[in-house]
């Protein structure tokens, strides 16, 4: 094998072990090199805030799962911070809020959603 010459034990032992053995062993090869091609693609601030608010995550929940997904090699999850910021640009920047009333100038949440609008594009 040319493997072999070059000095490559492992990919050589690798090519003998498909070659010559049974076509389902060899199935099972090129499965496990398919999944293994797979690009783990994280969420991004905007599409995980969704997530965590649909689910109703305490700050506490959403860490517990980040950080079972970071432990199997799947750093899938943002930053718990960087989910509250992107929850704060949700809102329009001229906002009022009391105990008793929340108020926002008709303008400034008209400017507020055209410029998510343009974001999201």
């Amino acid at each position: 094998m040319k493997c072999r010459k070059e000095h490559k034990l492992d990919s050589a032992n690798v090519v003998k072990d498909i070659v010559c053995s049974t076509p389902e062993h060899a199935k099972k090869y090129k499965k496990a090199y398919n999944n293994g091609n797979r690009a783990i693609k994280p969420y991004m601030h905007d599409q995980a805030l969704p997530i965590s608010i649909e689910a109703k995550l305490t700050k506490f929940q959403y860490n517990i799962i980040r950080n079972a997904a970071k432990e199997h090699n799947n750093n899938i999850y943002p930053n718990y911070e960087v989910i509250t910021e992107a929850k704060k640009r949700c809102y329009p920047n001229n906002i009022i809020i009391t105990e008793s009333f929340a108020e926002v100038s008709l303008q400034s949440l008209l400017d507020h959603t055209v410029m998510r609008l343009f974001q999201v594009q």
